[in-house]
């Protein structure tokens, strides 16, 4: 997960907090946490990037963006597998990953 401030001065100023590990059953939903605390007020230009690293480290896929609202991926492993499930105004950028499969194993 990368949290993007509008201004790269604002970069040193939000901390994201996430669970070290997540473990969960194949084919459940899992609420994947991610809250972010900045010294700085947020400004609505906040934008939000989940990706995706499968285990074998073959790639980066995009999972989620939010700017101003939550964008699900028009292509990819989780087209129609995400939600949104945050709240900007709480720092919380979490989201749902629906029907988890083998291959989603790796890192977000």
């Amino acid at each position: 997960l990368s949290v993007s401030p509008a201004a790269l001065w604002l970069a040193a100023a939000v901390e994201v907090h996430t669970a070290k590990e997540v473990v969960a059953v194949n084919g459940t939903n899992q609420r994947l946490k991610c809250t972010f605390s900045s010294s700085s007020p947020v400004s609505q230009q906040l934008s939000v990037n989940w990706n995706f690293q499968p285990e074998d480290l073959s790639s980066h896929e995009p999972v989620f963006y939010y700017l101003k609202e939550p964008y699900k991926p028009p292509s990819g492993r989780f087209k129609e597998r995400v939600t949104w499930d945050g709240n900007i105004e709480r720092k919380d950028v979490s989201i749902i990953i629906w029907n988890l499969q083998p291959s989603d194993n790796g890192t977000f």
